[in-house]
């Protein structure tokens, strides 16, 4: 059998007697500062950058100058870790 809920059904359960918030919301300002400035356009409509914007270096880390990445795996132990008497 189907059970009909009300349409507020979940309104009870999300009121601050049932969650416990007594405490009273924080003041608010009367008036919120607008931020000043304007916002920039740096993407076209497909994500890639406009000609006038600078490309940042730090973006992207730069290349080892082997070219490769030094992986360590274990059947190479690191070198002067281990001190043999």
């Amino acid at each position: 059998m189907a059970t009909n809920y009300s349409a507020n059904q979940y309104e009870k359960a999300f009121s601050p007697k049932y969650l416990q918030n007594w405490s009273l919301a924080k003041p608010t300002k009367e008036n919120i500062p607008s931020h000043e400035g304007y916002t920039q356009i740096i993407a076209n409509d497909r994500g890639h950058l406009l000609p006038s914007v600078p490309r940042s270096k730090l973006l992207v880390p730069p290349p080892s100058p082997t070219g490769s990445r030094k992986i360590l795996t274990y059947s190479t132990p690191p070198t002067g870790c281990v001190q043999k008497s």
